[in-house]
């Protein structure tokens, strides 16, 4: 029995994994600043654990190390593994978007290709990258950084300290704060999906600049498929991405899936990454 994390900038996933199967599934919200003291608290509840996969936002090296998570001051040169080891002594950590593209090689889209892409669309925006259906890290795990490429020279300041980052203009704040009410993300949906021309123009905008990113990742890295992932990837997003990825002059035509498991696939990743080496390039 195998338990894993998913840590995100709203929300902390995790599930109980046994015989390849997702047993157990819940949510917690995150409180940054008590983001180790919440993970104890939900290992102690469960005996027999084997094993710990955790993946979460940010930069996260082979030492299972988080150095810099943008939207999560918490996790700055955190150690997972010391941090957990009188609970569990094998515990591993991934980046979260990397460990959802586990998630697609295994179980979802990702079985249908050899190359592909993943973006996750949430708080913030992370990237995943995967080459012969195995999962490429770069040199210190720090591959597919999609969210703080830069779209533009000007633009709100990102939470890493820049202007013009992809993040900054389609993380999930950006639809917010496009809104004097205080709406979630799911009102805003259900409102495009009723018409309401506001929320599908926020939804054309945000398109728009995620259609610029991703003429840029399928021009350097030849993908035959993008996979959109996290709690923003919509249907509505999917159609207006598509429409306005069309225009590009320099683009080739690729698939684009919104994934099965967008909810689960952080937490499963993380327990593949602890327990199938073979996936990692």
């Amino acid at each position: 029995m195998y338990l894993g994390f998913d840590i995100g900038g709203t929300n902390i996933k995790y599930g109980i994994f046994e015989n390849d199967n997702l047993k157990e599934f819940n949510i917690v919200k995150t409180v940054d600043g008590r983001i180790i003291e919440t993970l104890r608290f939900i290992i102690k509840r469960y005996k027999n654990i084997e094993g710990i996969g955790i993946a979460s936002a940010g930069l996260v090296n082979f030492n299972n190390e988080i150095i810099f998570s943008p939207n999560i001051k918490e996790l700055r040169n955190v150690n997972f593994k010391e941090s957990l080891k009188d609970l569990c002594q094998n515990v591993k950590a991934i980046n979260d978007v990397n460990a959802m593209a586990l998630c697609e090689i295994k179980y979802g889209y990702g079985r249908k290709y050899k190359n592909f892409i993943v973006l996750a669309l949430g708080t913030g925006v992370g990237g995943a990258i995967v080459i012969n259906r195995r999962l490429y890290l770069g040199s210190n795990g720090f591959a597919g950084e999609f969210g703080h490429t830069k779209i533009s020279l000007k633009g709100s300041r990102c939470k890493c300290g820049r202007r013009g980052c992809l993040e900054a203009f389609i993380g999930r704040n950006y639809i917010l704060k496009s809104f004097s009410q205080n709406l979630d993300l799911h009102d805003i949906y259900k409102n495009a999906k009723k018409g309401d021309k506001d929320s599908i123009n926020i939804f054309k905008k945000y398109s728009k600049y995620l259609s610029i990113a991703l003429a840029n990742f399928v021009n350097i890295l030849d993908p035959e498929a993008i996979i959109l992932s996290g709690g923003v990837a919509n249907d509505i997003i999917l159609r207006f991405t598509k429409r306005y990825l069309k225009r590009e002059k320099i683009y080739r035509d690729v698939n684009i899936h919104i994934s099965k498991y967008k909810n689960k696939a952080g937490v499963i990743g993380a327990i593949l990454y602890l327990k199938e080496e073979n996936l990692i390039l």
